[in-house]
């Protein structure tokens, strides 16, 4: 009696993994189609094609079609960027330099899933605003607005123990997220080769000509940019 539980049991799992398997080789595949033909230029026939499954196969992995494999794809690359942009909020160590540790985090993520940021640039998200992905996606939203309500509540934390000289910091906080949008288009127009902006990413350094005052340049996002590196990541203290 206790041995056709346990084989249905065993069963019931080597069918779980195996349909997680799917869905996550259906979600790679996609991924890489969205980022080069955009969502609506991609068919659920391509999907199958590149993952290798029969269309009917991609149907029963994701009953919702491909408005849930656009939610998969976006569940399975912003949870943990997410994370990591919200671990910074609850850090240690000045407001600047979480920031700016942030920052840097969320360009290497990008950089280094070239096809989902090609994704969301065909797209023509405005990254600042969460309802812009709501548009395409609900899930989306959902993962992106605590993403940028992190870089927003840095700016706050640095406001209030005087590190930044700003009067409103959602809207400092947005300025630094359509900045990362700003830098990476322009890497990906060149050719997703630029080296310089990876090595100076990585670096972490502050560029010693970025002088405006935040509280100033963020009035004029143009002005705020050239408190910026080329990966949207130095944000300068009040000047003294």
């Amino acid at each position: 009696m206790s041995r056709r539980p346990r084989a249905a049991t065993a069963k019931e799992r080597a069918r779980t993994l195996r349909d997680e398997a799917y869905r996550e080789a259906i979600a790679e595949a996609a991924e890489v189609l969205f980022g080069e033909h955009g969502i609506d230029g991609t068919k659920m026939e391509d999907i199958a094609r590149d993952a290798g499954f029969a269309v009917t196969t991609v149907y029963s992995a994701f009953r919702g079609g491909k408005a849930e494999i656009v939610e998969a794809v976006h569940e399975r690359r912003l949870s943990d960027m997410v994370r990591a942009a919200e671990s910074y909020v609850q850090s240690e160590g000045p407001a600047l330099d979480r920031l700016a540790a942030s920052n840097r985090q969320s360009v290497h993520f990008f950089m280094d899933h070239e096809n989902y940021l090609r994704m969301h640039l065909r797209e023509g998200h405005a990254w600042f605003l969460a309802d812009a992905v709501a548009g395409r996606v609900r899930g989306g939203a959902i993962q992106w607005a605590p993403g940028v309500g992190a870089v927003v509540e840095m700016v706050e934390q640095g406001i209030a123990n005087g590190e930044f000289d700003l009067d409103d910091a959602r809207r400092a906080g947005k300025s630094i997220v359509m900045l990362q949008q700003l830098h990476l288009s322009e890497w990906i127009e060149r050719g997703s080769s630029d080296v310089r902006m990876r090595s100076s990413n990585a670096s972490g350094r502050m560029p010693d000509s970025c002088s405006a005052r935040p509280g100033r340049a963020t009035d004029r996002p143009s002005r705020l940019r050239s408190c910026a590196s080329p990966d949207g990541a130095a944000i300068r203290p009040p000047a003294s």
